[in-house]
């Protein structure tokens, strides 16, 4: 397959003749006048598929609908050398024709190599809602390879052409293939929230075994690393001393500190604050360009950091929290839907 043809690969044009909404311009005649209907049962998931046939409403949706007018989009496969065909867009679809009763779907079958498969399957999904952490970072990291390969460009240039031709940042783009090597328990703790976006990525640091036992560790004591905590178990990884009891010494035996009132660090029992004799505000200070405790519209001399414990109150409670922050700048607390400027949230503080 020649450079050419290989750029003529780009999410527009597969979201537009397959994947979204019908554009105007594209009539259902132009749509389907090379799709043939394909046996369901001939048509096999694509090798390594990072995207996930949600069993939701959208689902269901597309199951009315396929009742009332048939499939409106024809799927994308190409021939499976052990038979049948591997789908490389529409699986979604299949699994609506399946329970809308179909036994056979459109499908335009093309010869493509498996780069030009592996392009054109990961942007012809790219635009679906509410993608999954795990999922854009395995697609990513595999259109980013077919690229290399393809000889389209290489290195920072695949990135470039990558985050011009997705709309999407060229640092979160290469975050996010870094991610892609995590282990798949990490990157389903990244997509529960169980793990931050920053911590997983000091976590691609670590060979699978050490990442098996990182998370053994965390699922075991229920506990979300902080920064802190995740970029000193890469140190140890980097240093080759990381092993079960220093990881018990990182997430279970150091105790997170803050200072008040510029006297010595006070420690915090079991990651949160146990005792309070007063309450202020978490703001952002922007001399200081950080978020701090303001109480009686004066700072407390102590900026916090991402992974910083605290109690908070939220919706009429006190929640047991930590201030975290994403890769994107936005500050947040975790295990809330408090996700950006965290003005005048009130947190319980030590005298």
């Amino acid at each position: 397959m020649s450079r050419d043809s290989a750029s003529k690969i780009h999410i527009k044009a597969f979201n537009d003749l397959f994947g979204g909404e019908e554009p105007e311009s594209v009539s259902s005649e132009e749509l389907f006048k090379d799709a043939v209907e394909i046996p369901l049962d001939e048509l096999h998931p694509f090798k390594n598929h990072p995207f996930t046939v949600r069993d939701d409403d959208k689902l269901q949706e597309m199951v009315e609908s396929i009742k009332k007018v048939g499939v409106l989009n024809p799927g994308i496969a190409r021939k499976d050398p052990s038979g049948g065909y591997e789908l490389i867009s529409g699986h979604t679809r299949k699994e609506a024709s399946k329970r809308a009763g179909l036994t056979t779907m459109p499908v335009i079958i093309r010869d493509y190599d498996d780069d030009l498969a592996t392009i054109a399957m990961v942007d012809s999904n790219l635009q679906r809602e509410e993608l999954l952490i795990s999922e854009k970072a395995r697609a990513y990291s595999m259109k980013y390879e077919a690229m290399k390969h393809q000889g389209i460009a290489t290195g920072v240039s695949s990135l470039e052409a990558m985050s011009e031709e997705l709309g999407e940042g060229y640092k979160t783009i290469q975050r996010l293939i870094k991610l892609d090597r995590l282990s798949d328990e990490l990157l389903r703790m990244i997509d529960e929230k169980k793990l931050g976006l920053s911590q997983g990525l000091d976590l691609t640091e670590l060979n699978y075994n050490q990442q098996k036992m990182v998370f053994d560790k965390l699922y075991d004591k229920g506990i979300k690393l902080s920064m802190k905590q995740s970029a000193r178990i890469k140190e140890l990884a980097k240093a080759s001393e990381l092993d079960d009891g220093s990881i018990d010494d990182v997430i279970g035996g150091i105790e997170p500190t803050i200072k008040v009132n510029g006297n010595n660090s006070k420690k915090i029992e079991k990651t949160i604050f146990e005792h309070f004799s007063d309450s202020g505000y978490l703001s952002y200070n922007e001399d200081e360009e950080r978020y701090g405790i303001k109480k009686d519209e004066k700072w407390m001399p102590e900026g916090l950091h991402s992974g910083d414990c605290l109690k908070a109150f939220i919706d009429g409670k006190w929640c047991d929290t930590s201030i975290e922050s994403d890769s994107s700048g936005n500050w947040y607390l975790s295990d809330t839907r408090c996700i950006g400027i965290l003005e005048n949230i009130i947190v319980k503080i030590e005298g």
